[in-house]
């Protein structure tokens, strides 16, 4: 026979053309295939030039671009299409396979390879590829050999060399728990498969650089060893990592046996991933050294562990030594030390179970401060903490925490600034069942002791109980870093304090002694109290005062968070004296004697509490801050009827005159509306810069307690006023417990005002209101010169016009000024003006006959204008002059409100002139009384018999026409003027 055949999508074992077209031709058995050509589906084909029979082959073979699954090669050990020209020779069951082997995008062992090269040599079932070059997508290359077995496809040897290859390509052979980890870096080495041992016999050599896998660097990587079967020998692996260096060497058998050496150095916990984790805060070094044999069998081990410069966020806790021991049992730790902390450590874990653990600690002097810190507690400083004892603890590693903890404590020192409080006696924690408790804990801090017992249950419950005798309350203060602490005195106390952490209780009885605040000593206080987190029972409060006290009692309503949301007290001021308000009030008062008793009852909100009782004051003397003259006589007293509040009685006497009022507090429908009326008549009042002398007032109060609108009307009839720089600055706003507050006061000055400073002294007469609240106060209105002098250069200057207007400047005292005035030198009358703001006025001077800037001040300084001035003026005089203009500017601001007082005197103004014809200052002094409403009397001069001496005299006619009358001596020189005031306020 002899044929030519063709088949299309045909199928002989693995292989599956699209078409196959060969010659077959023979005789019976003896058949013949000459030049088969198969055709597959991807455009490869198969073409085959000889001769082809039962006994033998004899051919040339080209393969072009055929699937290597056609040839049954597993995917796991190759893929990708190949190209193929050998020779085959030899029977047809064992032929024998030379020639050259290539592709292109090619996987080998799940590599991408760009190119693939090698010699093929198949002989006896088995595929040889040697040498094989790979040629991968980096320009990098590996070469090596493979030996594979075309019957059951598994791989019989391999060996691959490689530099600077990417690890990243190796993901394919990655565990499927780390197929998605990163992966990079760069190895050089070489990897061999040894297939014809009895197990599979792995060898490897690599060194790699700059590697990152699963977020962990490695800087660098040595490893030398072989897998064989089920076992592995590790001959060498040194991996610099996590900021130092760590070494293994030993066999692993199977999953869970290791046998062999350890060794880290300078291991970062920083760069512990796990460390991280569980303590990220945790800073140090951890180096370790030993031997390990590990198996479900069994266990043994010996490492030495040193821990270097450990640090948490602000603690140094300096290094770690000790002896870690493994056996069947379990893991232990022998004489690990702390050597800063004072701390050492004998435990074990037991590998049975839930894995228990126990361990006990000795603590000589250590620092506990990182533990309250380490719950946002900012307590202590570091150092200020320190315990000295022993603590046992076990409990098991499945659930972390321990079970039972017992601490017996020989001694507690616990410093804050300059206080040391110490422990009095031994004490003990116990933590057990999920519970805390406290035993025998007694602190003592100088002569006072403090002990608290009981159980804590975290996150739950607690009972405690606290007893306390004669303790700093200032050192508590210091101790917990309460904000503002001003404080001192000595706490003794008996308290409960127990339940739910949500809902608390108290039961306390306490009392404070030698009780100091911001200065102020009050010498006892004491008192019974309860509460929980709705209400606080102050069931008895007494407060003794140096000279006087009272009680409280009654409860406070609480709100979420603690807050006071209503009251219900009754206050109680037995009879006594008034004297402890100066020593505890001395901002408000600045005398006081006499009496007062009280019985009130306060309720409603803490804010505006409604107010009823009774209260009667009766004081001797009774001066606010800043108030010269005492009130005198005083009387109050205030009662309750059906939620309204009378004032029975208000008296009191202001030097010559009286002051008196009634009114009256209604609580029935509002926050206690206010009606009442004060007046006084003849009243002398000294305060601050001001003094006022038979003045008349008329004042009303509307409103409520706690926003009270004030009105009222003052005539002055006769007073002074000093101005000083201290009065034009920026006033504080007023600290009272209104919640707002409104006033105005009208006040009229008819004449017989004075106003002295330095510069002024002059009688002013007018009308201006004050008004303001809280926040701010305002003047306007204004006053004018009736007389007066201004003094310049140590020279005075009668007043002819000046007036003075308030407001202008917010939150500030300072009046707009205009004043003018002349005086005469020689024959030169010389002109002053002053004009601006009081703190800050400009002052313009000229003269007539006109004169010269510098002749003027020539004139003013030294009498004489500057044309005038020769060398032979002493220098020492002209300086001596400047100098005494500026020397005791405030003079008679300092002294003349004194004298005057004690004289009964309207005017009094001192000054001083100086004599540019001795050198010398002369004392200037003038004095005025106003002898009823309409004569006044002055007398000025320097009190030298050899200088001139003025009498004044004036009346005041009606409708605003006065006459003055001047008496000059030893002159005897008289001047009689006529004037006419204008009323501009």
């Amino acid at each position: 026979y002899d044929l030519n055949l063709i088949m299309h999508e045909g199928q002989f074992y693995s292989f599956e053309p699209e078409e196959l077209t060969v010659r077959i031709f023979g005789t019976g058995a003896a058949w013949n295939l000459s030049n088969p050509h198969a055709v597959f589906a991807n455009g490869g084909d198969i073409k085959v030039e000889g001769l082809i029979n039962a006994s033998n082959i004899a051919a040339k073979v080209d393969v072009k671009n055929v699937d290597l699954q056609t040839f049954e090669i597993s995917p796991k050990i190759a893929s990708g299409c190949a190209f193929l020209q050998a020779e085959v020779n030899g029977s047809l069951q064992t032929p024998e396979v030379r020639g050259q082997l290539w592709g292109q995008n090619v996987d080998i062992m799940q590599i991408s390879c760009n190119a693939v090269r090698a010699q093929l040599l198949f002989k006896d079932s088995l595929l040889t590829l040697a040498p094989l070059v790979l040629s991968l997508p980096d320009d990098s290359t590996l070469d090596g050999y493979l030996n594979l077995s075309l019957l059951d496809g598994k791989l019989k040897g391999f060996k691959l060399n490689f530099q600077k290859f990417d690890v990243s390509q190796l993901r394919g052979l990655l565990p499927d728990s780390v197929e998605d980890a990163e992966l990079s870096g760069v190895i050089a080495g070489t990897v061999s498969f040894d297939g014809t041992r009895g197990p599979d016999y792995w060898d490897f050599v690599v060194d790699g650089r700059r590697l990152h896998f699963d977020g962990n660097d490695i800087d660098s990587l040595y490893y030398e060893g072989s897998i064989f079967g089920k076992q592995s020998e590790i001959r060498s692996l040194f991996v610099r990592a996590l900021g130092g260096t760590l070494s293994v060497s030993g066999q692993v058998s199977g999953r869970e046996r290791f046998s062999g050496t350890l060794e880290g150095d300078s291991l970062r916990f920083a760069n512990i991933p796990a460390m991280r984790k569980f303590l990220p805060d945790l800073k140090g070094d951890l180096s370790f050294q030993g031997d390990v044999e590990w198996s479900a069998e069994k266990k043994v081990g010996n490492f030495t562990m040193f821990a270097r410069d450990l640090k948490t966020s602000e603690r140094d806790l300096g290094n770690f030594g000790g002896e870690v021991v493994i056996d069947d049992a379990g893991l232990r730790v022998n004489s690990g030390e702390f050597d800063k902390l004072g701390i050492s450590i004998d435990g074990e874990i037991d590998w049975a179970g839930k894995r228990p653990y126990k361990a006990e600690l000795l603590l000589d002097n250590v620092d506990f401060s990182f533990v309250p810190e380490s719950h946002g507690i900012k307590t202590f400083d570091y150092g200020g903490l320190l315990v000295s004892g022993a603590c046992s603890l076990q409990g098991d590693l499945q659930t972390g925490l321990p079970d039972a903890v017992n601490m017996q404590l020989e001694s507690i020192r616990i410093q804050k600034e300059n206080d040391v409080i110490v422990s009095n006696r031994p004490m003990q924690i116990v933590y057990q069942n999920g519970g805390i408790e406290i035993r025998s804990l007694e602190l003592k801090y100088r002569l006072g002791i403090l002990g608290v017992e009981g159980v804590v249950v975290p996150g739950k419950s607690l009972a405690l109980m606290v007893n306390g005798k004669d303790f700093s309350i200032k050192a508590l203060g210091r101790l917990f870093d309460l904000p503002n602490w001003n404080y001192e005195g000595n706490l003794s106390l008996s308290a409960r304090l127990f339940g739910d952490l949500h809902d608390l209780k108290l039961k306390a009885d306490a009392g404070i002694s030698e009780l100091v605040i911001a200065g102020r000593s009050i010498p006892e206080v004491r008192g019974r109290v309860e509460g929980d987190k709705s209400r606080i029972i102050v069931e008895d409060a007494h407060i003794t005062l140096p000279n006087s006290s009272f009680n409280l009692k009654g409860n406070i309503d609480l709100a979420e968070g603690y807050k006071p949301i209503n009251i219900n007290m009754h206050l109680s001021v037995p009879h006594g004296p008034l004297t402890d308000l100066v020593d505890y009030l001395p901002e408000v008062f600045r005398e006081a004697s006499g009496t007062i008793v009280a019985d009130l009852n306060l309720t409603g909100r803490p804010t505006n509490p409604q107010i009823a009782g009774d209260l009667h004051l009766k004081a001797d003397t009774l001066a606010f801050s800043n108030m010269r003259k005492p009130l005198t006589k005083v009387d109050f007293a205030v009662s309750t009827q059906d939620m309204v509040i009378n004032i029975d009685t208000l008296e009191a006497h202001l030097g010559r005159g009286k002051l008196s009022g009634r009114g009256q507090v209604d609580f029935r429908n509002s926050l206690g509306s206010v009606s009442a009326h004060l007046s006084g008549e003849k009243l002398d009042l000294s305060f601050m810069n001001l003094e006022v002398n038979g003045a008349s007032a008329s004042i009303d109060i509307g409103g409520d307690l706690y926003n009270p609108i004030i009105t009222g009307k003052v005539l002055v009839p006769r007073g002074k006023f000093n101005l000083s720089t201290e009065i034009f600055t920026r006033r504080r706003k007023l600290d009272l417990f209104f919640d707002s507050l409104a006033y105005r006061f009208d006040i009229e000055v008819p004449r017989n005002f004075w106003v002295r400073s330095s510069f002024l002294n002059a009688e002013m007469r007018g009308k201006f209101s004050i008004s303001g609240d809280l926040d701010d106060v305002k003047i306007d209105g204004g006053v004018s010169c009736v007389q007066g002098n201004l003094f310049f250069q140590q020279r005075r200057f009668r007043i002819d016009t000046g007036e003075i207007k308030f407001g202008g400047v917010e939150d500030s005292f300072d009046p707009h000024i205009y004043v003018k005035s002349e005086g005469q030198i020689q024959s030169t009358k010389i002109f002053l003006t002053l004009q601006g703001r009081v703190s800050s006025f400009t002052p313009r001077i000229y003269s007539s006959p006109p004169m010269s800037e510098s002749d003027l001040l020539a004139m003013l300084a030294l009498g004489r204008d500057m044309s005038s001035v020769t060398h032979g003026d002493s220098k020492e005089l002209f300086e001596t002059e400047i100098l005494e203009g500026l020397k005791n500017s405030y003079l008679s601001a300092l002294i003349g409100n004194t004298i005057s007082s004690a004289l009964n005197l309207d005017e009094l103004f001192l000054s001083s002139l100086f004599d540019r014809s001795s050198g010398k200052t002369k004392s200037f002094i003038r004095v005025g009384k106003y002898i009823g409403n309409n004569i006044f009397m002055a007398y000025e001069g320097t009190m030298d018999q050899a200088e001139e001496e003025t009498y004044i005299f004036e009346y005041r006619l009606p409708k605003g026409f006065v006459i003055n009358i001047e008496f000059k001596e030893p002159v005897r020189e008289q001047r009689i003027n006529v004037r006419y005031d204008w009323k501009f306020w």
